[in-house]
């Protein structure tokens, strides 16, 4: 084993993140996969959890994909 601790590194990131920008993100990534007007076009790096595995609603008269 190591005697490695992430946690001091873990926090240095932690406090980089902006709280506001990521709850306003995530708005406009779920208004997105709604197909809602946004203010302009996310950006999605990461899947969250609850969008995995799930079938989401085309756009209206787009040819839905066989199951």
């Amino acid at each position: 084993m190591t005697d490695f601790t992430p946690e001091p590194y873990l926090e240095k990131l932690e406090a980089l993140i902006d709280v506001e920008h990521v709850v306003a993100a995530e708005a406009r990534q779920a208004a997105a996969w709604r197909f809602e007007v946004v203010d302009r076009r996310p950006t999605i790096v990461t899947v969250r959890d609850d969008w995995r595995h799930l079938q989401h609603d085309f756009p209206p008269g787009w040819p839905p994909t066989p199951a």
